[in-house]
């Protein structure tokens, strides 16, 4: 398995050492020198615990391992390239390969470094949101961040399209955090009108959108996103999306 971020590969092997029982690991990444860049990844080899065995579903699966793999992006395209080439072991290359190989790898792990240093800037920055306050220029975590403050907890989704909804902002003319904010004072409760309308059309049957049946068994139809749109359709027709 893969990750975008090196902290995302921690977490990872953290749920595989609680969640399986572990019978070997080993980080090939450990033994590569100060001075040296080649192939890191994490490997387990699991089995499933007893709890789990007491399944009779899962009863007959007692003698099997499996094998996880857990790396970043950057990482799996290492090793997929020393795959591809047939240089499992960077020994293996030609040395007039050799340097670019390396090259590559001091490369792609700067890649890892620099996603991780967004990764923080960007949890850095979400949490000073609040204390800077709204009324800033829209972005999407800026955005994002108002949308949780400000409409209902049970319409939020865990990954949403604000991209697409800053988009739609700026097309009406809402360029600041605080426009915004008015605008959802101004029409949330009729936005929740339409939810509850859209809801009941849903457990008819009578939507052709495509729907989470976990959300409607909680009561609940449009994301933040698409609360946030009908508010816009609210405030500027419907025709908005065509200016």
């Amino acid at each position: 398995m893969s990750f975008l971020f090196p902290e995302e590969v921690a977490q990872a092997c953290s749920l595989i050492d609680k969640n399986f029982k572990v019978e070997y690991r080993k980080n090939i990444g450990q033994k590569l020198l100060p001075n040296e860049f080649g192939y890191q990844s994490v490997h387990f080899t699991v089995r499933l615990l007893p709890e789990w065995l007491s399944v009779p579903s899962l009863r007959n699966y007692s003698a099997f391992q499996a094998e996880i793999q857990v790396r970043t992006l950057s990482q799996h395209n290492w090793a997929v390239a020393a795959r591809l080439l047939q240089y499992n072991d960077e020994s293996f290359a030609p040395p007039s390969v050799q340097r670019s190989f390396y090259r590559v790898a001091a490369l792609l792990e700067v890649v890892d470094l620099e996603l991780e240093r967004v990764h923080k800037e960007r949890k850095s920055y979400k949490e000073r949101i609040t204390a800077d306050g709204f009324d800033q220029p829209l972005n999407v975590d800026l955005l994002e961040a108002i949308l949780a403050a400000n409409l209902p907890k049970s319409h939020r989704l865990d990954v949403d399209d604000n991209a697409t909804l800053l988009l739609d902002l700026n097309r009406c003319g809402v360029k600041k955090g605080a426009e915004v904010i008015a605008l959802i004072d101004k029409h949330l409760t009729q936005a929740l009108v339409n939810d509850a309308m859209a809801l009941k059309a849903a457990q008819a049957g009578d939507t052709t959108y495509e729907v989470d049946p976990s959300r409607l068994k909680n009561g609940v139809f449009y994301s933040h996103v698409g609360l946030m749109q009908n508010i816009l359709n609210l405030e500027y027709g419907v025709d908005w999306r065509r200016t």
